[in-house]
């Protein structure tokens, strides 16, 4: 696999289970995520990952977590 687009169409074709524990996998090796301009850090919770972006930061609507996921 050389793009994205590929990376995606085998990501959407793994079962559920396995789709949570690569979007875990991602998260954990990201140290930072760029929001629109604004920083964001992610901290390990346990098995959970959370991300705290900044005062400036767009509200985490659903339609913004669905567009963040696409891009």
């Amino acid at each position: 696999m050389t793009s994205l687009a590929e990376i995606e169409s085998a990501a959407k074709q793994l079962p559920a289970s396995e789709q949570r524990k690569l979007m875990r996998l991602l998260a954990a090796n990201m140290q930072t995520v760029d929001l629109r301009g604004d920083d964001a850090r992610g901290h390990r919770i346990g098995a959970d990952y959370l991300l705290t972006a900044s005062a400036g930061a767009p509200a985490m609507t659903q339609e913004l977590v669905k567009q963040l996921l696409e891009e």
